[in-house]
């Protein structure tokens, strides 16, 4: 696979998505694919979930209010069935979807309480196939079901070491703040973006009421993001460690509210993945002239590692942010003289 001029693929390529829902596929990476396909490189599409708790097209389409379980597993057969369909339009073969059927909306839930429902199927699917490259949801997508799979990827990619594949990540869901991490953006032809416009529509489902906005991706050019370790600027801009408390200093356009809490997560010193929540009402907060700030008793996070953190605040389907990778500094307001650049989460 050939870096220097955009992304390319060889035979010997073997391309793994990661789509949290049926229609990510098509969205995020609909032109990748076909690229993909095209160069004779093997392919793999893991949907997550099923995309079967989606309520408000259901009841448009189906004329119906009170949904049942049944109505909701019937619902995500026909977006699998969906999803097959997209990807026979992007040219790809329909054996080249896996299904795990995870709970959606869930996957937040997961993270925090069993998270190995979803690490172990990432971890072997990606042992197993080995793929050159990885395409995955953003860090800061506002989904908390795309956010919350970036978070054990991650895990299961940096526990590989130097074995792991290279990966980029794609964004669907945001709330207007820009990225900051570098991009790699795939120019389409005018023939993919077609075929990336017949997938998107042949999730039927979802034409009825996200057609619109949906169409708007299958654009001249498709974006992809690379992780860099650095924090981004979503809901903090840094955290001070002050003996048993943490306080998280946090960007002066976020609105705090009651019902709100912190997430963290971590690998541990033997490797595990780690996770806690804590309330707002938990905590204390101050408001100061550069922002609030909120002072909480921390889980035992480690001092030499990557931790992720989300101010999680829930609407209907998205939150207001996403997770990121947290910046401490030491009491004296500079960077933790722990060997790690500046902006190296801890």
């Amino acid at each position: 696979m050939n870096n220097s001029n955009g992304i390319t693929f060889t035979e010997e390529d073997r391309l793994l998505v990661i789509a949290p829902h049926p229609d990510d596929e098509s969205l995020g990476a609909g032109g990748l694919i076909q690229r993909a396909v095209a160069a004779g490189a093997e392919l793999n599409v893991l949907f997550i979930t099923d995309g079967d708790n989606n309520p408000w097209p259901q009841r448009y389409l189906e004329f119906r209010w009170n949904l049942s379980r049944e109505d909701r597993l019937r619902w995500g057969r026909r977006r699998r069935m969906e999803a097959i369909d997209a990807l026979i339009k992007l040219g790809a073969p329909p054996d080249c979807a896996d299904f795990l059927s995870l709970p959606d909306q869930g996957l937040t839930k997961i993270l925090l309480e069993d998270s190995g429902q979803l690490i172990d199927p990432l971890s072997t699917t990606i042992q197993n196939w080995q793929p050159t490259l990885v395409v995955a949801p953003c860090i800061e997508d506002v989904h908390p079901d795309h956010c919350a799979i970036h978070v054990m990827l991650q895990h299961v990619l940096q526990g590989m070491g130097p074995l792991a594949p290279r990966a980029l990540f794609y964004k669907i869901h945001g709330n207007g703040i820009p990225v900051v991490a570098p991009r790699v953006v795939l120019t389409l032809t005018k023939q993919e973006q077609l075929a990336k416009r017949k997938a998107i529509l042949a999730h039927e489902t979802q034409m009825a009421l996200s057609k619109k906005r949906f169409l708007q991706y299958a654009s001249p050019g498709e974006a992809y993001y690379q992780e860099t370790g650095d924090s981004t600027p979503e809901a903090f801009h840094s955290a001070i460690g002050n003996g048993d408390e943490l306080i998280l200093r946090m960007h002066p356009y976020v609105v705090l509210r009651q019902r709100a809490n912190i997430l963290f997560a971590w690998e541990d010193e033997d490797g595990a993945f780690q996770s806690a929540a804590i309330s707002l009402r938990q905590s204390q907060i101050i408001q100061t002239p550069t922002g609030p700030e909120i002072h909480v008793q921390p889980p035992d996070l480690p001092t030499d590692r990557r931790v992720y953190v989300k101010y999680q605040l829930k609407r209907i389907y998205f939150e207001q942010y996403g997770w990121q990778t947290l910046r401490m500094l030491s009491p004296t307001g500079n960077p933790r003289a722990n060997g790690k650049p500046a902006s190296m989460a801890v």
